[in-house]
């Protein structure tokens, strides 16, 4: 007596002998085990859609591997294959002669000549594959790094900025040059050591001044305490020095400071006690002016003064101010 049994995976139906109700079964579909049910009738309107025992289902312990999946074929493949009204086809149509196969064969080559046409000209194999592998080499090649914009209109802003300020510099310094006075040098001109003498729009140069006990000591005049003053003079010019005190007997010295030598000395040039040295200048140069006293028993050598320079081209003396009047013994 015939049994079915339905797989718990996949729902499908089996038929099986009676005998293997409660034993371990293999679905053929799936590949799941499972145990067939005792007793299952068998349904009236399934009967051609079930498959036999021994091709269905088989125990678990004797089941063979499931066997692959029969080979199928393309649509196609049943579409391409020759069918009966093919053939009848065939042996209905005229036989083909030789003159058709040439015809064929014509046609053929004039459609690869067509085609060759649209292409081009024919491509020479080594020559043409040379000349693209060498441009595929250039462009594959880096490029070397280009400059941006913006970093070309800085390089111009600040090439431009340089050339004008070199122009400008240069202007002004011819400006300078033409414009300077050159009985006025610079201040930074001045060799160091003492106070520079820079003559005014007057062409006169006035210092109020004190000297102490602790003044330099100048070994070019006799070791005396002096006040020393640099003046730039310029070949040719003449120069009115003077210096005037109410306190002290005054005294001027006037040296050559590249060569180191006195060039004038004055104590009473300007009338007792003032001190005046009148000169022309022997050379352009930097001179230096020593005011100190001379000595005197009755007078200290301290006090305040006064130290008159001016410049002139004819050699006319003018009167000189005042001196100033500070506190101590009075000279006059």
């Amino acid at each position: 007596m015939a049994i079915t049994t339905t797989c718990s995976n996949c729902k499908a139906l089996f038929r099986l002998d009676e005998d293997m109700a409660g034993r371990t079964v293999r679905c053929q579909k799936c590949s799941h085990i499972f145990v067939v049910a005792l007793s299952q009738p068998l349904p009236t309107n399934t009967a051609a859609e079930t498959t036999k025992p021994e091709e269905s289902a088989s125990p678990a312990s004797n089941a063979p591997p499931p066997a692959p999946p029969p080979m199928t074929h393309p649509a196609w493949d049943d579409a391409e294959t020759p069918t009966h009204a093919d053939a009848e086809e065939d042996r209905r149509s005229p036989p083909r002669r030789r003159d058709d196969d040439e015809d064929d064969r014509d046609r053929r080559w004039h459609d690869d000549d067509e085609r060759d046409d649209d292409r081009g000209p024919p491509r020479r194999r080594y020559d043409d594959d040379e000349d693209d592998l060498d441009a595929r080499d250039r462009d594959a090649r880096p490029k070397p790094p280009g400059m941006s914009t913006t970093a070309w209109v800085l390089l111009i802003g600040g090439i431009t900025f340089v050339l004008l300020l070199c122009l400008g510099g240069g202007i002004g310094l011819i400006l300078w040059l033409a414009l300077r006075d050159p009985n006025n040098p610079a201040p930074a001109d001045f060799p160091p050591g003492g106070t520079n003498v820079l003559f005014g729009k007057d062409k006169t140069f006035r210092s109020d001044s004190r000297l102490v006990a602790g003044d330099p000591v100048e070994p070019m005049i006799d070791n005396r305490v002096s006040k020393a003053y640099t003046v730039h003079m310029v070949s040719g010019e003449s120069y009115q020095i003077d210096m005037r005190s109410q306190h002290f007997d005054s005294y001027l010295v006037l040296v050559d400071i590249e060569r180191r030598q006195k060039i004038a000395l004055d104590d009473d040039g300007g009338g007792y006690p003032d001190a005046r040295i009148m000169i022309r200048a022997p050379r352009t140069g930097f001179y230096r002016i020593y005011c100190t006293y001379f000595p005197d028993p009755r007078f200290p050598p301290n006090g305040d003064f006064l130290l008159f320079v001016r410049r002139s081209a004819d050699g006319r003396i003018v009167q000189p101010p005042q001196p100033p009047v500070g506190p101590g013994p009075r000279f006059r």
